[in-house]
């Protein structure tokens, strides 16, 4: 596993989501800040309560922040306070940023920006410069971000904040590392260093050390790269902090991997591991399993290197698909708000035309009474007052059409942006099925290169699974409904697809019992997995000596809203010593697996050959 430059390219990540929160955290108690906003004498102590609560990036979900700073801006406002106003916007941006939006996140950095000079705040601009960085930083435009973060350095520079220097010089050298000008990065922070021993922050000293093993280990400079990576476990473990030491033992673990020493990093992958997995960390968790991989297959254990590299693809798949399904609800959600905002345009313009016709209505009555009371000494003015009265008209006819113009183009800009986001969905799916597609092709080819027949078995059984996730991808690709997919028309090209393959279909004979059903993907995965596992073990185990026979797949909608698997054959069924809970093998233990992550049951019966019953949830 190439863990060097992916995993640096982590690491950099995180420690800008580090400093950016370290730096402005305050550590109060979200308790006692809300009972003070429930008490808050004047509109301006609430206008800082609300400002604290939204910086209170640790404790906080990016999105009740987010709720808390546009209350703020709202009173801001109110009051005419344009520095809280800007401080507010900051906090937006760092909100959003934490989100994964980075544009919207970049617009409010520029708002918070121009108040700031405004107002002429040199430490609020400088705040300003170095979260535009941050926001640059993540949309990958990292000359724009140098140039920010240089910017927010010289405003700094000139009040001498050591603190600030010292993290601006971490950050223009995370820069300096993403663009592989790994010298340069490493005087930045050897400068950052000096600054962080001189003020005592032993955190920030630890970060830094934990940087520069990172930069080591991919200029190959291996015993440097050592040297700091234990100073940065030591610093961790005299503070307690536990993110420092499970990132500070992953590295290690890391560095004794790449050297060959897989004895002394499994002390260290464990301890990682397992404090990853208390801060609930699915990325460290992720690259923990990789290691452990790593070291089975340095260690010749390659059974267990195989289940390790397993359990990691399938945390990948899973984080894939949780951060998919994340992306969609979101392009929901929007098109749904931009929806209603054209809908209420709409009825505001109609409420308009409305307006204007009743005025219209009661100026023609009282032009007309005017005529009938002047008739005859007034014929000249009544004259006039048609001319008027009908270039009143043309005017609001011309208004009239041209709103009707736009509403039109309005509706064809809603339609193309829906068409888009289908496309995109679509492409989506496309690219995960082509790329599943293209990992069963080189095992297929690799496959073609062993001899062995208990390896090549592994391989087929490998492009089995492989072809049960393709096929979910594949009919998500073909639908029109991006989040589901019909079991019904899954079961049935799978099955077929195993019986062509197996060679042994005019033997068996196949009756499929399922109801109109949609899986959402969540669930789709592990029960095409299932269904595989169970019918590939069928048809190798069954039906031996070309025996004939029969298999029921079925699957009803129970009245808890459960749904109910059942998959039968009638062949020789399984052995009597072997315990379903209790069993070594592969596929049946990865039945068990899957049926959990669908938060299901697995049951087994022997009677006339083998049954296996699944209930389980329909997971959106």
């Amino acid at each position: 596993m190439c863990i060097n430059k992916k995993f640096f390219a982590f690491f950099l990540s995180i420690t800008l989501l580090f400093c950016l929160n370290i730096l402005t955290a305050f550590p109060i108690q979200i308790d006692t800040l809300k009972n003070r906003l429930q008490n808050a004498s004047g509109e301006q102590e609430k206008i800082e309560i609300l400002i604290e609560l939204a910086g209170l990036y640790w404790e906080l979900q990016p999105e009740e922040r987010i709720t808390y700073a546009e209350q703020a801006v709202k009173l801001a406002e109110k009051f005419h306070d344009l520095k809280s106003k800007a401080k507010a916007y900051n906090h937006l941006g760092i909100a959003y940023n934490n989100l994964g939006n980075s544009e919207k996140s970049m617009d409010y950095f520029m708002k918070a920006l121009k108040i700031m000079e405004q107002i002429n705040d040199k430490s609020g601009i400088a705040l300003s410069y170095r979260n535009m960085g941050q926001a640059n930083f993540y949309m990958d435009n990292f000359d724009k971000a140098l140039q920010d973060f240089q910017n927010s350095l010289d405003i700094k520079k000139e009040s001498e904040d050591k603190k600030s220097i010292s993290q601006l010089l971490i950050l223009i050298g995370n820069v300096k590392a993403k663009t592989e000008q790994y010298d340069e990065a490493l005087d930045y922070y050897l400068k950052a260093l000096e600054i962080k021993k001189e003020i005592d922050d032993r955190l920030g000293i630890s970060q830094i050390y934990s940087n520069l093993g990172n930069v080591y280990l991919v200029q190959g400079k291996m015993k440097i790269c050592l040297e700091y990576r234990l100073k940065a476990l030591k610093i961790g473990r005299e503070l307690g902090n536990n993110w420092e030491i499970a990132l500070s033992t992953f590295n290690l673990a890391e560095y004794y991997l790449k050297v060959k020493q897989p004895e002394k990093a499994y002390s260290y992958i464990l301890e990682s591991k397992e404090l990853a997995e208390n801060l609930e960390n699915k990325g460290l968790v992720k690259d923990n399993l990789g290691n452990y991989s790593l070291y089975y297959e340095q260690t010749g254990d390659y059974e267990k290197a195989l289940k390790y590299q397993r359990d990691y693809s399938e945390l990948t798949e899973i984080m894939f698909s949780e951060k998919l399904s994340e992306n969609i609800a979101e392009m929901q959600v929007k098109y749904e708000t931009e929806k209603k905002e054209k809908e209420s345009q709409a009825y505001k313009l109609q409420l308009q035309k409305v307006r204007s016709h009743r005025q219209q209505l009661v100026f023609i009555l009282a032009v007309v009474l005017l005529i009938v009371l002047f008739i005859y000494s007034r014929y000249r003015t009544k004259k006039k007052s048609a001319l008027l009265l009908q270039h009143l008209v043309n005017e609001r006819t011309q208004e009239l059409q041209q709103k009707i113009t736009e509403l039109r183009l309005a509706k064809n800009r809603i339609q193309k942006d829906l068409k888009e986001r289908e496309t995109l969905l679509q492409e989506i799916h496309h690219r995960v099925k082509n790329n599943m597609q293209i990992i069963k092709s080189m095992i297929d080819l690799q496959g073609r290169e062993v001899t062995d027949k208990m390896t090549l078995n592994a391989f087929d059984t490998c492009v089995n699974r492989i072809q049960s996730m393709v096929l979910v991808h594949e009919l998500l690709y073909e639908s029109s409904d991006f989040a589901n997919i019909p079991f019904k028309e899954y079961a049935k090209k799978r099955a077929e697809e195993l019986l062509r393959s197996a060679g042994i279909g005019e033997n068996i004979s196949l009756d499929l019992k399922i109801a109109d059903i949609s899986l959402g993907i969540k669930t789709a995965i592990p029960c095409g997995l299932i269904l595989n596992e169970l019918f590939t073990n069928s048809l190798k185990h069954a039906f031996p000596e070309g025996q004939k026979g029969h298999i029921l797949i079925s699957l009803q909608l129970l009245k808890n809203k459960s749904c109910e698997l059942i998959f039968r054959d009638n062949g020789v069924g399984i052995p009597g010593d072997i315990d379903f809970d209790k069993t070594e093998s592969l596929g049946l233990y990865l039945i068990k697996i899957l049926a959990e992550q669908i938060e299901g049951t697995v049951s087994m019966s022997r009677k006339n050959g083998t049954m296996f019953k699944i209930i389980f949830r329909n997971l959106k």
